[in-house]
């Protein structure tokens, strides 16, 4: 009786945990309200530091890499200035090839050039996924299964279409901290690739600022392919970092 009785005693801080973390469908509804929340509380004025690596290759070539840092002051949510600190050239194939051409080279191939990224018409932008109102109206999220992220317990959903609307792009997967709901990243891709768009992938990995949900690293991956003008495929790896809260004054 007595070693029952100890082995209880033992058992009940993990069955404590257990009791604390929520089913998948209440942490679900957990994270919306506390995107709601969020989305509802007034948008304070925030200034950070994004650092950006793309790479452009053609047909396994290096075309061109850049690195680029600004610093970003997001005065309100339809205001944003930007600001570019430092920018390198790493490696530019087309102006290498411009120096070592003669003139009269420069001016053909400028002419003879036609290729270049295919224009994107508005009703084919998925624009940019984030957990907000019109992201959650058009998807469902299905838990899929629980992982350690970064050291926390999180709960992975499958993303996916509600409708199979025009504008209905994503479809992957999303995760949030098990003991907050707290979005914590998400690995997506479009559902529907508007023409041109051969492949395309977003993962993000979010972190907190002052009770706020900002980005702490970005990646996308395309492959931009249109038969005899362009294929290309293209890298851009962004970091985030150095958030603070600036002043009211001195804004747009």
């Amino acid at each position: 009786m007595k070693r029952l009785i100890w082995l209880i005693l033992l058992l009940l801080p993990a069955l404590a945990a257990a009791d604390s973390v929520p089913s998948p469908k209440e942490l679900l509804r957990l994270a919306i309200e506390r995107a709601e929340a969020k989305e509802d509380a007034p948008l304070e004025r925030v200034a950070f530091v994004m650092e950006t690596l793309s790479t452009v290759t053609k047909k396994g070539e290096l075309e061109k890499k850049e690195r680029v840092i600004s610093e970003v002051v997001q005065w309100d949510a339809d205001s944003t200035e930007t600001r570019t600190l430092e920018e390198e050239v790493i490696f530019d194939r087309e102006a290498e090839e411009a120096e070592e051409a003669e003139p009269a080279e420069e001016s053909e191939s400028a002419e003879g050039e036609k290729g270049g990224r295919p224009e994107e018409s508005e009703d084919d932008d998925p624009g940019f996924p984030f957990f907000d109102r019109e992201f959650r109206e058009r998807h469902e999220l299905r838990f899929e299964e629980w992982t350690e992220l970064e050291g926390r317990e999180a709960a992975v959903y499958k993303v996916r279409p509600l409708k199979k609307k025009k504008k209905d792009y994503w479809k992957g997967r999303i995760c949030f901290a098990a003991d907050t709901g707290a979005l914590l990243a998400y690995d997506l891709e479009p559902a529907k690739r508007p023409f041109g768009l051969k492949a395309m992938r977003v993962k993000v990995d979010v972190q907190e600022f002052a009770g706020r949900d900002v980005f702490r690293s970005m990646d996308m991956d395309l492959h931009v392919k249109v038969p005899f003008i362009v294929n290309l495929n293209i890298e851009v790896d962004t970091s985030f970092r150095d958030f603070r809260f600036i002043e009211e004054t001195g804004g747009p």
